[in-house]
């Protein structure tokens, strides 16, 4: 269950700035908005990724609005116009680990590492998840990548588990791109209370990731096989790590009344941590962000409008876990990039944005019954 929780408790840890909370009613917003000038442009696919016939490949993620290059001349193709149905490619699966040392521990950190990637490979093992098997997807096999691929990076939701959203995963897969997703440690599925500092931890996992992909041995299958354009996707509270990541910055006015309220252990960790929560948790590396239902606006306020990268914002018309009335439309409402576009789906619940429907008793009235649109 990837719903969000009221928060970390005291006995544990405790609220750290924010808490994504929950909610049931909503608000009525349009199908889509942007705030672009005019139509926004296609998204260019960089080619040479194992057949340079097929238009069907990644997006690229740089904007070149302003470039005078000719778009030839940078090694890319147009895509089609189907990106929503499966790429031409196979894809494969594998698990690694991770192990970085965060700043204010003192002991490493550890990180199951889910990767999703192309491959030529037509027959092998199949991909097993932790609640399901994947015949279409093979495990271990081995990479189909000409040139250095897009990367998306996918932060699944409280209490969630890398692969829980393997629509989103194994479909940019398909389409050339890797896709690397963490567990993130002390707040899974099998996990309990998570750590109070787990607020910190997540925006800091991701970029511990980017750095273990930067630095993967030459006999890794994936070395050298990674490009420079840098996606992060997340659902729930994933998209509250998806924002910290892209350079939301968060609002302090509250810390002093929620130190006096939440009791001394919250006081205490807000003192210590207060300065790296200040300096936020950019990633330079990262180029677009793609929020899923996210948590987030008690954290950064106003200061969602100092993301410099475009936004694809996707909320549920009917969220319970966090309606659009409560968090969708006020973190639309403080985003202010030129580039950022909103989707809200209207029949739509908070786990229609994940697989956890797939697992039975998951997420019912809210995205997992008939009356919703198929996940």
């Amino acid at each position: 269950d990837d719903a969000e929780a009221d928060g970390p408790e005291e006995s544990e840890g405790g609220e750290a700035p924010g808490d994504p909370g929950d909610g049931s009613e909503r608000g009525d917003v349009g199908d889509a908005e942007d705030r672009s000038e005019g139509e926004p442009e296609e998204p260019e696919d960089p080619e040479g990724l194992e057949d340079p016939e097929d238009p069907a490949g990644p997006a690229d993620l740089e904007d070149r609005e302003d470039s005078e290059d000719d778009p030839d001349d940078q090694g890319l193709v147009p895509p089609d116009d189907t990106p929503w149905l499966p790429g031409p490619r196979g894809v494969a699966y594998r698990t690694t680990e991770v192990v970085y040392s965060p700043p204010g521990r003192d002991d490493p950190r550890t990180l199951r590492l889910a990767l999703w990637y192309p491959t030529a490979a037509d027959e092998g093992t199949p991909a097993q998840y932790p609640f399901t098997r994947r015949d279409g997807v093979l495990r271990d096999a081995p990479p189909a990548i000409a040139a250095p691929a897009p990367l998306l990076i996918f932060s699944h939701g409280n209490s969630g588990v890398a692969e829980q959203s393997w629509f989103l995963t194994e479909h940019f897969a398909s389409r050339g791109w890797v896709v690397a997703a963490p567990d993130h440690t002390g707040n899974t599925y099998a996990d309990g209370v998570p750590p109070i500092d787990i607020w910190e931890l997540r925006p800091q996992d991701i970029s511990a990731v980017l750095d273990h992909l930067e630095r993967l041995p030459e006999d890794d299958p994936l070395a050298n096989r990674i490009g420079d354009q840098v996606a992060v996707a997340g659902h729930s509270f994933g998209g509250y790590t998806a924002l910290a990541v892209t350079g939301a910055t968060y609002d302090d006015s509250q810390w002093d009344l929620l130190c006096a309220t939440a009791g001394p252990i919250v006081c205490a960790y807000i003192e210590r941590s207060k300065d790296r929560y200040r300096d936020g948790f950019r990633d330079d590396r990262i180029d677009l962000g793609i929020l899923l239902t996210p948590a987030g606006i008690e954290n950064f306020g106003d200061g969602l409008a100092d993301v410099e990268v475009p936004l694809l914002l996707m909320t549920a018309g009917r969220d319970a876990t966090l309606p659009n009335w409560r968090v969708g439309d006020p973190i639309w409402e403080a985003l202010d990039g030129l580039s950022d576009i909103r989707v809200d789906i209207p029949q739509a619940g908070h786990f229609s944005f994940s697989n956890a429907c797939d697992i039975p008793g998951v997420g019912v009235g809210d995205g997992c019954d008939p009356t919703f649109l198929d996940p």
